[in-house]
């Protein structure tokens, strides 16, 4: 495991590279991208990309996981946050993982609103595979339960709203600028035309009705993909208890090593 900084747009971007463990029984020209959610998910989420890409690359994988610019220890300021960056951030992180790893092949997992920004980057330099982890389906819906939770925070505090940001609003100690806030408001899944000849495999939660009809549109426009139902997710933005929640997936994890095994 090495930490180093990847430049993407002229800025450094913190990242994380595990490479095949000493004691695997095979290293595999095949290098994975993992992009991760953003704000307070990436923080719920932290323990599960780290345990993902120990288990990827005791298999033999190169792991790279990262902080997009303005988050994390990448260069930036949180307000600066923005998606059409993130998704150039991947780009520029898939690419750097193929050439220093000398991978013939790259995949993209994206978790959360990760799976959204990773099948946008797949459109713009496509990656032999595609992994939608519990992916954000609408930009809209993130955007309305993160308000939700916010406000039953302060309401669960006793506490009100005492000011505005001056760049847009701030949701459970993170800002959100007017201009992210548009972007979000833009993002859908089933508006991004995902490469054809790139392998997609599909993790969703039980009893999602955004998951459902997505899985139900992507069948009807794509024969052949990898799907499976596995852990729900934890957060709840009606209970605010569900913020102190560790998402520790196991399931999710091994499914995911296996779709990566067979797309070999």
């Amino acid at each position: 495991m090495k930490s180093l900084h990847v430049k993407s747009n002229n800025e450094q971007l913190y990242t994380v590279v595990h490479g095949p463990s000493t004691n695997t029984e095979i290293t595999r020209k095949h290098a994975v991208v993992i992009c991760s959610p953003i704000t307070k998910e990436h923080d719920i989420c932290y323990w599960a990309m780290r345990q993902l890409a120990l288990r990827l690359s005791r298999l033999g994988f190169y792991v790279a996981r990262f902080d997009y610019f303005a988050t994390g220890n990448s260069s930036g300021l949180s307000q600066q946050l923005s998606l059409q960056t993130c998704v150039q951030n991947i780009s520029d992180i898939g690419q750097f993982m193929v050439e220093n790893s000398k991978s013939e092949k790259l995949t993209y997992i994206g978790l959360r609103l990760g799976a959204a920004l990773a099948s946008m980057s797949s459109t713009r330099q496509p990656p032999d595979h595609l992994l939608l982890w519990d992916p954000v389906i609408s930009g809209k819906t993130f955007l309305t339960q993160s308000a939700e939770m916010h406000k039953n925070f302060l309401d669960k505090m006793k506490r009100t709203e005492t000011h505005k940001h001056k760049l847009g609003r701030e949701y459970l100690g993170y800002p959100y600028s007017d201009d992210l806030i548009a972007e979000l408001n833009q993002i859908h899944l089933d508006n991004i035309e995902l490469p054809i000849n790139t392998a997609l495999s599909i993790l969703t939660s039980p009893d999602n009705k955004e998951h459902d009809q997505f899985i139900e549109n992507i069948r009807n426009s794509r024969p052949l993909f990898q799907y499976e139902e596995t852990t729900k997710w934890p957060i709840n933005s009606q209970d605010i208890t569900t913020l102190d929640s560790s998402f520790l997936p196991s399931q999710s994890i091994n499914q995911i090593c296996k779709f990566l095994k067979v797309s070999q």
